[in-house]
């Protein structure tokens, strides 16, 4: 309890300099000299170890049944036959240019060739088919399943290579700059050249793009299309719901920028690791980023649970699944035809990171101290309103409003994201 009552909540309150003339928070954070200090001290501390889903492991589910309701179109609706990804890869091997194994499709596509890519879904392996509305929602989480966890180069018979000092080969050149190898993000997440008009969202090293979430959306769509093409309409759904998934991802402002560049999660990540020495400071800040985002994802999932279930008259969630239930789709991008998903992807992308640090400052002012700390938040253990901060000032309402309301607009996005992707596939 020692570092919990050295860095409660009323002293990093007491030392705050918005203390005694509180502003919105979209005004005090634009000329934070605390940002503007962290973005210079955490060029240094951008590698980074990260466990990172976009949202609770139901919510992609969620999103994607709730924003295909309003989606009438019969094709939806029509019963597709499971078959397993070798019906594909029959069909779709010559095109690929590889033989037509799940070894080598694994190696082609640089996902993890010890994860089975066709498992089906329950209902799937009872019924022997299921809608493609249901493919959809069955296996939008398939990304998630632990294929792009390891993304080291493979030698023909998928074993790691390794370099001449025997350490293992990544296979891109800047996944330490994003969770590493043995995490997932660098294909879940996807960061914008840095920008001078948006240091506090975009600042990060490398200075470009870094992560690859939208190129992975354009390759499941082009395998999407590939499937089509080969008459395996069972795969055509199930690529497009890996797309889907990405897109959703990107529309989660957590998955569109380096958080570590946020200048008051720096700056406590350097309290937490004075106090605990035996912690370096790079892991104190990948903790930090770490229970921030857990926690936000899982009190997301929490709340609109309990709205679905009517155990709770909360409009501010309520507005979470109004969003997700609505009817607009955006303008696809036809106009690039090599790539018009990743192109989608990106504006995606960079509407989201537009309002991340709005929403890291959200998360931050609603933590206790505990979430603040060198304590490993879990989603899977820990309830998240036993982690909000107690002490319910003028920074903890703004914070819990600004929360509420740019969760609303990412499920929107997110939602209008599904159905367009969605409408280009059926139209096309």
């Amino acid at each position: 309890m020692v570092l919990y009552d050295a860095c409660t909540q009323e002293k990093l309150t007491h030392h705050n300099p918005w203390k005694k003339s509180p502003q919105p928070i979209k005004k005090v954070r634009t000329v934070s000299m605390i940002s503007i200090r962290s973005l210079i001290l955490c060029t240094i501390l951008l590698v980074i170890s990260l466990e990172v889903k976009a949202w609770h492991p139901d919510d992609h589910s969620r999103i994607t049944s709730l924003s295909l309701e309003s989606q009438t179109d019969r094709l939806l609706d029509q019963q597709i036959a499971y078959v397993p990804l070798q019906h594909f890869l029959d069909r779709a091997a010559a095109p690929l240019g590889i033989a037509p194994t799940p070894l080598a499709f694994a190696l082609y596509f640089g996902v993890d060739p010890a994860i089975p890519l066709d498992l089906p879904d329950s209902t799937e392996q009872k019924s022997g088919s299921a809608s493609a509305r249901n493919i959809l929602i069955f296996h939008v989480n398939d990304p998630d399943d632990g294929r792009d966890a390891t993304l080291y180069a493979r030698t023909a018979d998928g074993n790691v290579q390794q370099d001449a000092a025997g350490r293992p080969v990544p296979l891109y050149d800047h996944l330490f700059f994003m969770g590493g190898p043995e995490t997932q993000a660098y294909r879940h997440m996807e960061k914008p050249p840095v920008s001078c008009s948006r240091l506090e969202s975009t600042w990060g090293y490398p200075f470009g793009e870094l992560g690859m979430a939208s190129d992975q959306a354009q390759r499941y769509f082009t395998l999407s299309r590939l499937a089509r093409a080969v008459e395996s309409p069972y795969w055509e759904w199930r690529f497009l719901a890996c797309a889907v998934h990405y897109l959703q991802d990107l529309a989660q402002p957590y998955h569109a920028t380096q958080m570590s560049s946020h200048g008051h999660y720096f700056w406590r990540a350097l309290r937490v690791w004075l106090m605990t020495p035996h912690v370096s400071l790079r892991k104190s800040v990948a903790q930090l980023m770490q229970n921030s985002h857990q926690w936000y994802e899982s009190y997301v999932a929490s709340h609109s649970t309990l709205v679905m279930q009517g155990l709770t008259d909360d409009t501010r969630a309520e507005a979470w699944l109004v969003a997700l239930r609505g009817e607009t789709t955006d303008v696809f991008p036809w106009d690039t035809p090599e790539a018009p998903v990743r192109a989608y992807a990106k504006t995606i992308r960079d509407a989201s990171n537009r309002i991340a640090p709005d929403l890291l400052t959200s998360v931050y002012w609603m933590s206790n101290a505990q979430l603040l700390s060198a304590y490993p938040f879990d989603y899977r253990r820990d309830p998240p309103d036993t982690f909000l901060r107690t002490r319910r000032d003028l920074h903890f309402m703004q914070g819990e409003s600004t929360l509420f309301a740019v969760t609303t607009e990412a499920f929107a996005r997110a939602a209008r994201a599904t159905r367009t992707l969605v409408q280009a596939a059926l139209r096309n």
